[in-house]
């Protein structure tokens, strides 16, 4: 359900608010499958892609870089 809302934000180009509103879903996901999960990393990347949009390159690095590492990890 996350996905749709933070999808539906960023079509109607309220990246600031999607933003905050993926990170919410992040800590969430976090919480409930782990921080090395697959889906978590799909939401790293998700935000990744959120903050180049807003052009904060800096974030949008560090959450790729977490998106890969974890993807690196898994089998």
């Amino acid at each position: 359900m996350e996905n749709k809302w933070g999808k539906l934000h960023i079509k109607m180009g309220i990246m600031n608010w999607s933003s905050k509103y993926w990170e919410e879903c992040l800590n969430l996901r976090i919480d409930n499958l782990g921080e090395n999960h697959i889906k978590t990393a799909i939401m790293y990347n998700n935000l990744s892609v959120i903050y180049i949009e807003i052009k904060n390159y800096d974030k949008a690095l560090k959450y790729a870089k977490k998106s890969l590492d974890i993807l690196e990890k898994i089998p």
